[in-house]
C-alpha cells in the first residue's frame, strides 16, 4: 500500500513537471513577447512558424500606406510604402486594420480584415507572382 502511495505521487510530481516544462516552452517559444524596437501599435500575427509583428500607418504627406514587418525578434523585414495586390489601396488609417491570421503572409505581405493583402513596394514583382501562382492566376504579359 505504501509503495503504491509513493508511486503514484511520482507519478503525479513527473506530470507536474511536464506540464510546467511544456508551459515555460509556450510561453518564450511560443507566445508573442514585444521585442523593445517593435511600435506598440504593431499587431503580432500568427505565421506558420509562430509569429511576426506588422504596423501600418497612412501617411497623408505622400498620400500612401508605409508597414513596417517585424520577424519575431524585433528584425525589421519591411519597412517601405506597401501596394494593394487587387482592388483599391486604404485611404486612411481606419482602413488599416490588420488580421492577426496570416493565412502565409506575415513576413512578406500583410492581410487586412477586409480582404485587402497590402504587398512592399521594393518586392512588388517578385511577391505578386507568387501570389498568383498561389491564387491560379495566370501570368499576364505587358
Amino acid at each position: 500500500m505504501v509503495r503504491s502511495i509513493v508511486s503514484r505521487r511520482r507519478f503525479v510530481l513527473a506530470g507536474l513537471v511536464s506540464l510546467a516544462t511544456l508551459g515555460l516552452w509556450a510561453y518564450f517559444k511560443v507566445l508573442p513577447h514585444r521585442p523593445p524596437n517593435v511600435p506598440e501599435a504593431a499587431v503580432s500575427v500568427s505565421v506558420a512558424w509562430g509569429y511576426d509583428w506588422n504596423y501600418c500607418w497612412f501617411e497623408m504627406k505622400d498620400n500612401a500606406t508605409h508597414c513596417q514587418i517585424f520577424n519575431k525578434k524585433g528584425d525589421i523585414l519591411y519597412n517601405d510604402v506597401f501596394l494593394p495586390y487587387d482592388g483599391s489601396a486604404p485611404t486612411s488609417s481606419e482602413d488599416l486594420k490588420i488580421r492577426r491570421d496570416q493565412r502565409g503572409g506575415g513576413e512578406e505581405w500583410i492581410y487586412l480584415e477586409n480582404g485587402t493583402i497590402l504587398i512592399p513596394r521594393s518586392s512588388y514583382d517578385r511577391i505578386k507572382r507568387g501570389l498568383d501562382w498561389q491564387n491560379g492566376k495566370r501570368a499576364t504579359r505587358n
